[in-house]
């Protein structure tokens, strides 16, 4: 006779309590994302606008190797995002590629 395997997931709930410098490295971590997420939908805006206006197709021109270089100039031009961690950075573009491509999509189905 074969016993079945029941799976059970749990959660567990956790508190943390920094201190006031990792306070402020998770509050300056936060707004530097922040920043360069503004940063990158304000340019991303700028180009989807133009080929909106110069042809009714929506072209995918921005890439990752755009938007590194694009990153490269956000660091060189404000010094406070100098000592922000580069793999958070790049997520935080990454997430915003694949948020305007999904959006892009549904507007391409719509039309």
């Amino acid at each position: 006779m074969k016993t079945k395997i029941r799976e059970v997931n749990k959660s567990y709930k956790y508190r943390i309590y920094p201190s006031f410098e990792q306070e402020e490295y998770i509050n300056h971590h936060i707004n530097n994302s922040r920043f360069i997420f503004n940063k990158v939908k304000e340019m991303y805006d700028r180009y989807w606008i133009k080929t909106l206006t110069n042809s009714h197709k929506i072209n995918y021109f921005l890439n990752k190797s755009i938007y590194n270089m694009y990153l490269k100039e956000i660091k060189k031009k404000y010094s406070f995002i100098q000592d922000m961690d580069t793999i958070s950075a790049q997520k935080v573009y990454k997430r915003l590629i694949k948020g305007f491509q999904n959006i892009n999509i549904n507007i391409n189905i719509n039309i």
